[in-house]
């Protein structure tokens, strides 16, 4: 809803990020998304992410999920 416009937009609204399933939204394999428009937040975020939150990373999910 968001992509076609007809929902509203959290961004340009004032959110910070926005989180989301892979495996709802492309109906591909297990995974997250976050979203922000703020470098500065994105450059914190990577820094906490990985490898901090990520226990693995499989090279195949992420060829999946660009498929998806």
């Amino acid at each position: 809803m968001i992509a076609g416009g007809e929902f509203q937009k959290p961004l340009k609204e004032g959110a910070d990020l926005m989180t989301g399933s892979t495996y709802k939204s492309f109906g591909g394999p297990p995974s997250r998304m976050v979203f922000t428009s703020s470098a500065e937040l994105a450059a914190r975020l990577d820094i906490i992410d990985f490898p901090g939150l990520t226990a693995n990373f499989d090279l195949s999910r992420a060829a999946a999920i660009v498929i998806a």
